[in-house]
């Protein structure tokens, strides 16, 4: 009965089914022809189009496979006839894994073939993102699917879950006095899609079979509904309770046992433009000690608190205003070791004068991150072309403008959490400075989603400055025997640190003040 089912299923949606796969076939194929630069630029809305297609293409299909035998309500003439309810659900699976995600699979692995990866590994790659869409994408839709009995119906839900989680996260945000999730623009920001993901899934496996074996369906619907309302759960969870989790999940905490912050006035005052801070910038001398070899720390979080010699409270906020990563607190090692900086803090403009110009103690509560070099390669700065494990296929060329090297890379799966890029001639031992670019992601797993299981990366490598007003060691007339040295860095330690500073002037240490110094020197 089981294949009966299937091939109903299949005589009725064959054409849908082959524009689906048509779409995922399009899509693999847009995005090979773009390649590591992803050009031409105009294709590129074409092939984001078409990648968004692809996931609404699955859930329209298993909308229509499902409500081939509608399951709410008591007019669907097939619940008269003799169908094990089994063999229904298991003819839909079927059809969920070889015509929905069949096709997505072959495509994934023909991008990655096409693209002179290795058939194990584009396998694995297509193989394991299709499993993560079939949990916690295809299993949901087909559990909403089965709750619903039109297509209409299907986006009306859709619509009330987007609007609930939208709701739920504004009220969450409310109070916390309108501050933003503390998972939003930093490295820890892949729970909240793993929380919604185990929520999604968690849903399906209990509506699905609790429909299909029992046409409960308000019974289901309480399920999906009980999912959506827990979704923005997360939102109300504290910095501390959530970095405490990601501090677990650590691949090497040994290493930042002994990193230790210390405040060093004698380091004095830090060399800064006139002009680049505010009067509410503090900028404190820090010697951070017991760095491993290769490294540099992110500062992913850091609270500040300022108490007067009474103990009264002044001030209790972050260090920086802004959400996301900033150069607030640069600590970078080549030789390991020791590192002397300066941490730079942002008062709000409303803070009195007086707190900044009296003696404070100041409490700094830091979250932070050890990265170290997972992988160094390098390749030619002209027309350069080379495989790495860490990279994928990586390309340069020079770009139109004369002043730029285009670096392309495309690879199976994730890309690394931060890449540095430096522009050197190996004859002469001259380079360029650094370039590192890093957009962290402390997830435990990597699953490369969206476009498809490819991910493509890069960007420009300055060698000459169109204004003439900056002079590079390598320019132009290098390139021919210069290389681009590549490198990636993964997080091996989450942590965190406290630093007291029994009694400070933080007037002292304003950046308009060290402006001023710099002047007169």
């Amino acid at each position: 009965m089981i294949w009966n089912i299937f091939k109903k299923d299949l005589a009725q949606l064959w054409l849908l089914s082959a524009l689906v796969s048509i779409v995922h076939l399009a899509n693999a194929t847009l995005w090979f022809v773009l390649g590591p630069f992803k050009e031409p630029q105009g294709l590129v809305i074409v092939a984001q189009v078409f990648s968004f297609l692809t996931l609404l293409g699955n859930l329209v299909l298993i909308t229509f496979l499902v409500h081939q035998e509608a399951l709410p309500g008591v007019s669907q003439d097939w619940l008269i006839r003799p169908i094990r309810r089994r063999d229904l659900l298991l003819s839909k699976f079927l059809f969920l894994l070889t015509i929905v995600h069949g096709p997505m699979l072959l495509a994934d692995v023909a991008h990655a073939s096409a693209a002179g990866f290795a058939f194990p590994e584009a396998i694995a790659t297509a193989f394991s993102r299709n499993v993560f869409i079939l949990l916690v994408f295809s299993l949901p839709a087909l559990a909403i699917a089965a709750i619903t009995r039109t297509l209409v119906q299907v986006a009306t839900v859709l619509l009330a879950i987007w609007f609930v989680v939208v709701i739920g996260v504004g009220l969450a945000m409310l109070v916390r006095g309108g501050g933003a999730p503390v998972f939003a623009a930093n490295g820890i920001q892949w729970m909240t899609p793993a929380f919604w993901s185990l929520l999604a899934f968690s849903a399906a496996a209990v509506a699905i079979p609790l429909q299909y074996f029992r046409r409960a369906t308000h019974q289901a619907r309480g399920i999906v509904a009980a999912a959506v309302l827990l979704a923005p759960l997360l939102s109300l969870s504290t910095w501390a309770a959530a970095f405490s989790v990601q501090q677990r999940l650590s691949p090497n905490p040994s290493l930042a046992g002994p990193i230790t912050i210390a405040f060093d006035p004698s380091l004095g005052r830090s060399s800064v433009e006139p002009g680049s801070t505010s009067r509410n910038t503090v900028l404190l001398p820090l010697r951070v000690s017991g760095l491993s070899p290769d490294s540099f720390l992110m500062n992913d979080h850091a609270d500040i608190r300022l108490i007067a010699p009474d103990g009264v409270t002044l001030y209790r906020g972050r260090t920086t205003a802004n959400i996301g990563y900033r150069d607030d607190l640069p600590v970078r090692t080549t030789a390991g070791g020791e590192v002397t900086t300066h941490q730079r803090i942002e008062f709000p403009d409303k803070l009195s004068e007086l707190i900044l110009t009296q003696p404070v103690r100041v409490e700094l509560e830091y979250s932070l991150t050890l990265f170290s070099v997972a992988a160094a390669n390098t390749i030619s700065a002209s027309n350069g072309d080379g495989r790495f494990a860490a990279f994928g296929w990586c390309r340069t060329k020079l770009d139109d403008d004369g002043d730029d090297i285009g670096l392309g890379c495309v690879k199976t799966g994730g890309a690394p959490a931060c890449i540095s890029v430096t522009l050197e001639n190996p004859t002469n031992g001259m380079r360029n400075p650094e370039n590192l670019v890093c957009d962290p992601d402390y997830a435990p797993y990597s699953v490369h989603i969206f476009p498809d299981s490819m991910n493509q990366s890069g960007g420009g490598i300055r060698f000459r400055d169109l204004q003439r007003l900056a002079k590079f060691p390598v320019d132009g007339s290098q390139l021919d025997v210069a290389q681009v040295t590549l490198k990636s860095y993964r997080p091996v330690a989450h942590f965190t640190r406290r630093l007291v500073i029994p009694d400070i002037h933080l007037n002292e240490w304003r950046a308009d003040v060290v402006a001023d110094h710099a002047l007169a020197r």
